[in-house]
């Protein structure tokens, strides 16, 4: 599971994101920010939320995955005035033409109320959907994991 100081780390980053969804990626040794280059269009702009690496950083987000392992690797992001529940959005992301991107990773999401983080939970892809493997409490404790996963 993903070490608590890295939680908090990524806790620090989607608090100073806000009101803008943060993302970036854990190594199990590190936290990377990244930088949200996500535009909304129009039509997008009420709803505020979703997230989009720039090539170089994904160039660097695949590096990491060949280096430690897809398995010590988690994509991580905000959701800003909302849960940290898997999103119709965060499953279009999750997906180029149909097919799930480096369905190894593990997803993080954290939800940020009134600019502070106040929970997170990791999703990992099992029998063909992103499922809950894990809640993390304000402080970036693990709460509930869900080890059947």
């Amino acid at each position: 599971m993903i070490p608590t100081h890295l939680v908090q780390q990524v806790y620090r980053h989607a608090e100073a994101a806000a009101p803008l969804e943060c993302c970036g990626y854990l190594d199990g040794f590190a936290c990377h920010p990244c930088r949200n280059v996500w535009i909304p269009t129009p039509e997008e702009v009420p709803t505020g939320g979703a997230y989009e690496f720039s090539v170089a950083e994904t160039v660097r987000l695949y590096e990491c995955v060949d280096r430690y392992g897809a398995d010590r690797v988690a994509i991580y992001h905000s959701h800003v005035d909302a849960p940290p529940d898997w999103s119709a959005t965060d499953e279009r992301l999750a997906r180029w033409r149909g097919r799930v991107i480096l369905p190894e990773v593990k997803r993080l999401i954290v939800g940020v109320s009134a600019g502070r983080a106040d929970a997170a939970q990791v999703f990992a892809y099992c029998d063909g959907a992103f499922r809950s493997a894990g809640r993390f409490d304000a402080l970036g404790e693990l709460v509930e994991p869900i080890s059947s996963r």
